[in-house]
């Protein structure tokens, strides 16, 4: 979240042009599906691992969408824990309570 020099968040101008938008052409409702938006996936990957990545090219790389910051860090605990030797997952301080 923005805040500025006061602590207030004001809301930015393009975030007021990015609900106008979808208020112009907003043709439905429904939520995704399981998948989330695929593109968006292949996207955060290039822009990580970089368009030429092995990891990408050999289809190695998997990118999962998450309901917002709690529900990201509980897939990528659940992955860690699932996956590696990790006993422990560190969380900046300050956080959100329900981080803990």
């Amino acid at each position: 979240v923005y805040k500025d020099e006061t602590g207030k968040t004001p809301v930015l101008t393009s975030v007021k042009k990015a609900e106008q938008y979808i208020l112009e052409n907003e043709t439905t409702k429904n939520y995704l599906g399981i998948d989330g938006i695929p593109e968006f996936g292949r996207c955060t990957q290039e822009l990580l691992f970089g368009k030429t990545s092995s990891l990408i090219n050999d289809k190695r790389a998997r990118t999962a969408q998450t309901p917002g910051g709690t529900g990201a860090l509980r897939v990528a605990a659940d992955f860690l824990a699932r996956n590696t030797s990790a006993k422990r997952v560190w969380v900046s301080n300050p956080s959100w309570p329900n981080h803990k």
